[in-house]
């Protein structure tokens, strides 16, 4: 038999090999394919962990992508290329908004938006009818499609054109779902994520990507597994962020009913961090305008300061 050495035709020539095999015993066809798998030195050779740390000696350190929110980038220790990062809440509780000011705290990775649930000019009308500023970073001028081929053209074009490095889509629900015969929602929005995720791998990149939640009552904090359509969320981010704005009841007038509201203070829970494995809370404040640092809960904060210490122990 050849021996094959870094050979484009080296797969090929197994198959091949595989269907003539007469069925043996297995250290009989161990033997015959010897010659064929010792040899090889492919870029996807099996080599062992101490030869991989080897390789990756002369590897640059991680670049680690700090936010403004400080409490933030002590639990995520910063964002890192190759990251896909969901950012789910219930349905009005400024994700969009604080996306944008989480994402134009990074401006120098150049981000890029998709903007389904409103448009970019929408986006721009309203932040200015509210005072706010206008976000760092590119869009398309109009969305043409939603299939997920469109959007990775347009992100190699920003890359290619101003750089960048982090990209953000909003949201998922807006996204053309491709069906295969008999296939489930779920299976199909577990492809779509894998998808994005080699995306992130392949290009070195990190995505955040917007989804909602299934209907939880605005008194509960939603969880990972809340996440609309699959629970593959939250096996394949890499960074799982829920944002939630604490609830109060007020009287009805003229009835003995109490309705629930929003209140500006927020919290940001880091739900899922394959990284680090850190999870933890950042208590925010939504001034109407911007989301800020602000602690709301001194007990939580006590608590989430004795986890942090307690970890170095």
């Amino acid at each position: 038999m050849n021996d094959y050495h870094n050979f484009e035709g080296f797969e090929d020539a197994f198959d091949d090999y595989l269907k003539d095999a007469p069925q043996e015993d297995r250290e009989t066809r161990i033997s015959r394919i010897k010659n064929l798998w010792e040899k090889y030195q492919g870029e996807d050779d099996v080599v062992s962990f101490k030869e991989l740390e080897t390789l990756m000696e002369n590897e640059p350190p991680a670049t680690k992508i700090h936010t403004k929110y400080q409490e933030l980038n002590k639990i995520i220790d910063g964002f890192r290329y190759e990251q896909l990062v969901v950012l789910s809440a219930q349905e009005k509780s400024g994700k969009t908004s604080f996306a944008i000011e989480l994402v134009d705290s990074l401006a120098d990775q150049n981000p890029c938006y998709f903007l389904f649930e409103q448009s970019a000019q929408e986006i721009i009308r309203q932040r200015k009818e509210r005072g706010q500023d206008i976000p760092n970073g590119y869009a398309p001028k109009k969305n043409i499609d939603n299939r997920w081929e469109w959007i990775e053209k347009r992100m190699m074009e920003s890359m290619v054109k101003y750089g960048s490095r982090v990209f953000v889509i909003d949201n998922v629900d807006w996204l053309e779902k491709e069906y295969g015969y008999n296939q489930r929602t779920d299976e199909v929005m577990r492809d779509l994520l894998l998808k994005i995720k080699n995306f992130c791998k392949q290009w070195q990149v990190v995505i955040f990507l917007i989804a909602h939640v299934k209907k939880v009552p605005m008194q509960e904090i939603p969880q990972p597994d809340s996440i609309k359509d699959t629970s593959a969320f939250k096996q394949i981010a890499d960074i799982v962020l829920i944002l939630w704005r604490k609830t109060k009841e007020e009287s009805v007038e003229g009835t003995k009913t109490k309705a629930p509201y929003r209140t500006n203070e927020t919290l940001l829970w880091v739900a899922e961090n394959r990284q680090t494995g850190k999870t933890g809370y950042v208590q925010l404040v939504f001034t109407g305008k911007n989301f800020l640092e602000k602690v709301w809960d001194v007990g939580m904060a006590a608590t989430a300061q004795f986890n942090e210490h307690a970890e170095h122990f």
